[in-house]
C-alpha cells in the first residue's frame, strides 16, 4: 500500500493535545466532557491527522480543529473539523481541494472534501468548509487509515499538480456483472465501506472511464477478501485497443500498487481471470497520473472521445443494444436462424415442420378422418343392385364425384377400391356418395356413412323403374302429362323461351316416386337430410318430410343431357294419396332438389296444392333445372 505521510514532532503533538483538551472545555462540548476516552481519541485524531501530506505536491494538512460532535447512536459519534493547508510548492494554485478517504472499517468518512480556494506559492490557507467522519467509540483512531489527495490548477510554474490526484474518484465505472447493491460505482466512491462484487470466480472485468485522456502512471487496487489471484491491469485511450501494464499470477489480495511508464489513456480495466474465493470484489480502484498533451482519439463518428464504435457489420453506433449480431451460421448481421429441429437456415420455407402429434420434424400425418397417425385411407367399397328383388346386371356404379367407376356383375354385385378423394360431407357426417344408373330405371343415389375405424364398406341399392317416356313426337313446350302404371301422376311444360340455346327437341324419362309405397333405400340419400333456403352453411342440416318425388332425366335432339334451362319450367307432381285429407287446394309447399355431391335436399322455390278430383292432389310450381324434385317441408327427425 502506498501512502505518503509527513509527521509532526512529538512535542508538537503533545502541544496540540493540551490545546485541544483545553479548547473543548472552553467550548462547552458536553459529549466529550462526559467521556474521557472519547476525548482522548479526538485529541489523537486532531494531532495525528494534521501530519498527513502528499509529498509529490509538497502540500500538508495541518491544524485540524474540532468544530462539533454529534452522537449517532450508542456505538458511533460524528465529528466535524476544519483544517489548514500548507503548500511548499514554488507555484501558486487556484481552486485547491483536498479529499479524504479511510482504510478502516471503523472510521467512515461522511464528508471528506475540503475547499481551500486559491493557494499562493509556499502559502497557507484555512479550509472554507469542513469535513466529517463517523467513528466507533471503542476503536482508537489510526492515522494510517487516512489518505489525502489534492486537486488544483497551477497558475505559476512548478511541477504538474495532478500527479497524485486519484483520477478515478467518482468517475464512471462499469463491470461485466455485479451483485445486487455492490455496483461498479461503489468501487470509485472513495469509501472503503463500499465495494464492487460479483459472485462468479472466472472471467470477470471491472472498468473505469476517466472521462478524458491522462498520462497514467500508477494504479492502486484495494481488494476485498474475495480477490483475484490471476488478473491483468490494462489501459486504453479508446476503449477498444488495450495495453497490458501488469499481468499478475498468484496474487495475494490486500492492496496492490502498480507503477509504470506513463501511458496516454482514458480507460483502466482490471481483467479478473481466477478468484481466490467464490468471486471478485474491489473496495476501491485508484488511478494516478497527470494531464495529457495528446488529443482524445476520435470515435468512428469523428467525435473526439466519443463512445461510438464500429460493430462487426461496420455500423458506427454508440448504443451496444444496436450492435450487429452473429446468426447461427456464424455470419455477422446474417438472417439465418435455427428452426425447431436445430437446422440453421435463412429461408423460412425450409423451416422444420411440426407434425400432427406436435413433434417438430416428425412424420405423423392426419388421415382423411383427421386421426393423427391413423391408417392410410385405402377403402374397399362393395354392394348389390336390385330391382323388384332381382339383381340388376351391368348397372353403372360411380363412387364419389367421377372418382371411381365400376359396374355390377351377373349377380348384381360390385366391388372397387377407393381413396380419400371419394369422401364427401353432408354437414353432419362424412360419407361415400354412390350413384347407380341402369337402362329403364331412375338414377339411384345412395350414401354410405364413413367410419374412422373401418376401411371396408357395403351397400344395397334398390332401383325404381322409369314411370314414363317422353317421345320425339311429344311437345314439351305445349306440356306433356306423366303417367305411372296407367295413372296420371304429373305434368311437365317447358316454354320455348326457357329451352337451352340450340335445343329444338326434348325427350327422356320421368320417374314418379310415392314415398309411402316405395322402399326408402330407393329414395335419394335415404336419410332425408335437407338444407332450408337461406340457412347458415355452418349449421347442421335438418330433415325433409316428403309428400311426393319425381326425377326428370331429359336429353336434347343430340342426346346430350339437359340440366339447366334459360328460364322457368312448370312441373306438377302427384302427392301421396294418404295426404288427400290433410292437404287442401291453395296450400303452399316447399320444393326441394337433390344435390348428389352434398348428399342433401336443397330448398328452392314453392308449389301450390291443386285438387285434381279422382287424380288426387297435385303440387305445381316452377323449376329452372332438372334432377330429382320433391314437395315437402323441413321437420325435426322425430316428426318424420
Amino acid at each position: 500500500m502506498n501512502k505518503r505521510m509527513r509527521g509532526f514532532s512529538r512535542p508538537l503533538r503533545v502541544l496540540f493535545t493540551v490545546f485541544l483538551s483545553l479548547s473543548l472545555v472552553f467550548q462547552g462540548m458536553p459529549a466529550l466532557a462526559k467521556n474521557n476516552s472519547i476525548k482522548n481519541r479526538i485529541s489523537d485524531l486532531v494531532v495525528r491527522a494534521s501530519s498527513v501530506s502528499a509529498d509529490s505536491l509538497n502540500m500538508s494538512i495541518v491544524n485540524v480543529s474540532l468544530v462539533s460532535s454529534e452522537k449517532i447512536n450508542r456505538y458511533k459519534y460524528k465529528y466535524t473539523y476544519t483544517a489548514d493547508l500548507v503548500s511548499d510548492e514554488g507555484s501558486s494554485f487556484s481552486d485547491v481541494r483536498a479529499s479524504l478517504i479511510s482504510d478502516s472499517r471503523y472510521t467512515k468518512v461522511v464528508d471528506g472534501s475540503l475547499s481551500f480556494g486559491d493557494v499562493a506559492a509556499a502559502g497557507k490557507n484555512t479550509s472554507l468548509d469542513t469535513f466529517s467522519v463517523e467513528q466507533y467509540r471503542w476503536r482508537e483512531f489510526n492515522p494510517d487509515d487516512m489518505v489525502w489527495s489534492f486537486t488544483g490548477d497551477a497558475t505559476g510554474g512548478g511541477d504538474d499538480p495532478g500527479s497524485d490526484i486519484n483520477l478515478a474518484l467518482n468517475a464512471s465505472a462499469k463491470a461485466s456483472e455485479y451483485d445486487s447493491g455492490d455496483t461498479p460505482a461503489r468501487a470509485i466512491d472513495g469509501n472503503l465501506d463500499t465495494r464492487w462484487s460479483v459472485d462468479e470466480n472466472e472471467d470477470q472485468w471491472f472498468q473505469v472511464d476517466l472521462g478524458d485522456l491522462f498520462k497514467i502512471e500508477k494504479v492502486v487496487i484495494r481488494w476485498h477478501e474475495e480477490y483475484a489471484e490471476d488478473f491483468k491491469v490494462k489501459v486504453s485511450s479508446d476503449g477498444s485497443e488495450w495495453d497490458t501494464v501488469n499481468d499478475v499470477e498468484s496474487g495475494d489480495g490486500g492492496v496492490d500498487t502498480f507503477s509504470f511508464g506513463a501511458r496516454d489513456a482514458r480507460y483502466v480495466l482490471v481483467d479478473c481471470q481466477n478468484a481466490e474465493d467464490d468471486g471478485f470484489s474491489i473496495y476501491e480502484l485508484e488511478v494516478y497520473g497527470a494531464a495529457s498533451d495528446e488529443p482524445l482519439p476520435e470515435d468512428c463518428a469523428g467525435v473526439p472521445g466519443g463512445d461510438a464504435t464500429l460493430d462487426k457489420c461496420g455500423v458506427c453506433d454508440a448504443d451496444p443494444a444496436n450492435d450487429c449480431v452473429q446468426d447461427c451460421a456464424g455470419t455477422w448481421g446474417g438472417s439465418a436462424v435455427n428452426d425447431e429441429c436445430g437446422i440453421c437456415d435463412a429461408d423460412p420455407a425450409n423451416d422444420c415442420p411440426q407434425d400432427c402429434a406436435g413433434e417438430w420434424g416428425g412424420s405423423a400425418v392426419e388421415n382423411c378422418f383427421g386421426a393423427c397417425g391413423g391408417p392410410e385411407c385405402n377403402f374397399t367399397i362393395g354392394g348389390s343392385v336390385t330391382a323388384d328383388g332381382q339383381p340388376v346386371t351391368g348397372a353403372g356404379v360411380k363412387i364419389g364425384s367421377n372418382t371411381v367407376n365400376t359396374s355390377t356383375d351377373a349377380n348384381g354385385t360390385f366391388n372397387a377400391s377407393a381413396g380419400a378423394d371419394t369422401l364427401a360431407t353432408d354437414g353432419a357426417n362424412q360419407f361415400f356418395p354412390i350413384t347407380v344408373s341402369a337402362s329403364g330405371f331412375a338414377t339411384a343415389y345412395a350414401k354410405i356413412p364413413a367410419n374412422p375405424d373401418s376401411m371396408t364398406y357395403s351397400v344395397d341399392v334398390v332401383l325404381v323403374p322409369v314411370s314414363d317416356q317422353i317421345g320425339a313426337s311429344e311437345d314439351v313446350t305445349a306440356g306433356v302429362t306423366i303417367e305411372d302404371a296407367g295413372q296420371t301422376v304429373g305434368k311437365l311444360t317447358i316454354p320455348g323461351a326457357s329451352l337451352p340455346t340450340g335445343v329444338t327437341a326434348v325427350t327422356g324419362s320421368v320417374t314418379y316416386v310415392d314415398p309411402t309405397s316405395t322402399d326408402a333405400q330407393a329414395i335419394p340419400g335415404g336419410d332425408f337430410l335437407a338444407v332450408p333456403a337461406g340457412a347458415n352453411p355452418n349449421d347442421p342440416p335438418v330433415h325433409l318430410k316428403t309428400y311426393g318425388l319425381m326425377e326428370f332425366s331429359l336429353v336434347d335432339q343430340h342426346g346430350s343431357p339437359i340440366s339447366t334451362l334459360n328460364g322457368p319450367a312448370d312441373i306438377c307432381l302427384k302427392l301421396s294419396s294418404s295426404l288427400d285429407d290433410v292437404l287442401g287446394s291453395g296450400q303452399v309447399l316447399s320444393l326441394w332438389h337433390y344435390n348428389a355431391d352434398a348428399g342433401t335436399w336443397i330448398e328452392e322455390g314453392t308449389g301450390e296444392v291443386q285438387g285434381r278430383g279422382v287424380e288426387g292432389n297435385w303440387v305445381c310450381g316452377q323449376v329452372s333445372h332438372f334432377t330429382y324434385w320433391s314437395a315437402g317441408e323441413a321437420v325435426d327427425q322425430c316428426d318424420m
